[in-house]
């Protein structure tokens, strides 16, 4: 017996093509049923919020790509392209509850004015209101590293040090960074006077994830500067933590980067080079530094045990 459908003989008999068809057609709709179906849907629509909520406050791209890539039927994962680009893609993204959410950290930017905003890049509320530091016995913020120490640096130790803290500096000036808007008691920690030199020790965040060390220098040294007497007294100074090393001299390569010639015995000597002057060009340093003493007076540090050499 031969069975016809639609103008096709199968003489074997069995489910014809069309029937087949229909039969892979019914199978796709109950697969993808649940989209439609409202308890789920809602159920879905929870999920997708409660993947998303994690997702997007943390501004992990990598993670929201990773999952939207996971989004798949059985021809492999969809593109975000896909998604975002094509007709079907955007009618997709509609039918499933909290898809356009979990793609919007991925197709959109956020404008903000020219320059760094670095009161959205960190948050550093969470260390509270910086009082004492080291010396004043108050919990400092989990990002506050202090400042660091060298054993037998060599000169090469130190000139990398000095290089690092001057490359910093630009890049500062680069980003457009702003003391007067974005240093605040909250970025910043006292630290006192840790090594009893007579020289107060504070520790500034930056908006690049690295803080900055500074000290108020004595003018003790007699180092030619902007502060008291023509001297560095009473300036604030950046500096790359401690030493048990001092070095005998310094020359410019031809970069014009200061290098250290040599190395002495020292006793926690403060990390610096030649360009302290300038704030080793960086104007970053120089309006962190210019900002200091009225923060000091707004939050009450303790600068009782600062040396000066007009008080002498």
């Amino acid at each position: 017996m031969t069975y016809i459908h639609r103008g096709f003989q199968n003489p074997l008999g069995g489910v014809s093509p069309v029937k087949q068809e229909e039969e892979k057609k019914k199978e796709k709709k109950e697969k993808f049923a649940y989209l439609f179906d409202e308890e789920k849907k809602d159920k879905q629509t929870k999920t997708a919020k409660a993947i998303t909520d994690f997702l997007v406050p943390q501004n992990q791209l990598e993670l929201a790509l990773s999952a939207v890539g996971g989004i798949g039927t059985g021809g492999g994962k969809i593109g975000t392209k896909l998604l975002t680009k094509t007709g079907w893609g955007k009618k997709l993204v509609s039918k499933i509850p909290g898809l356009n959410r979990l793609l919007k950290p991925v197709t959109s930017t956020t404008k903000t004015k020219k320059g760094f905003d670095f009161s959205k890049k960190n948050d550093y509320s969470g260390g509270g209101k910086p009082k004492g530091g080291v010396d004043g016995g108050s919990v400092n913020p989990e990002w506050s590293k202090g400042a660091g120490r060298l054993n037998n640096p060599g000169k090469e130790g130190i000139t990398t040090q000095m290089q690092g803290m001057v490359n910093q500096g630009k890049e500062l000036d680069k980003m457009g960074y702003k003391a007067s808007e974005m240093l605040n008691n909250k970025n910043i920690v006292f630290h006192g006077d840790p090594t009893k030199s007579g020289r107060i020790t504070v520790e500034v965040a930056l908006p690049n994830g690295q803080t900055q060390m500074f000290y108020k220098s004595s003018g003790l040294a007699g180092k030619s500067g902007r502060g008291v007497g023509g001297t560095t007294e009473g300036m604030w100074q950046p500096f790359m933590g401690y030493s048990d090393e001092v070095p005998t001299g310094w020359v410019k390569n031809k970069a014009g980067d200061y290098v250290a010639t040599g190395t002495a015995k020292a006793n926690n000597w403060h990390i610096k080079s030649p360009g302290y002057e300038d704030f080793y060009g960086s104007k970053s340093y120089r309006d962190i530094a210019g900002k200091l003493d009225k923060i000091a007076a707004e939050e009450g540090w303790d600068m009782t045990g600062q040396l000066l050499k007009s008080n002498q």
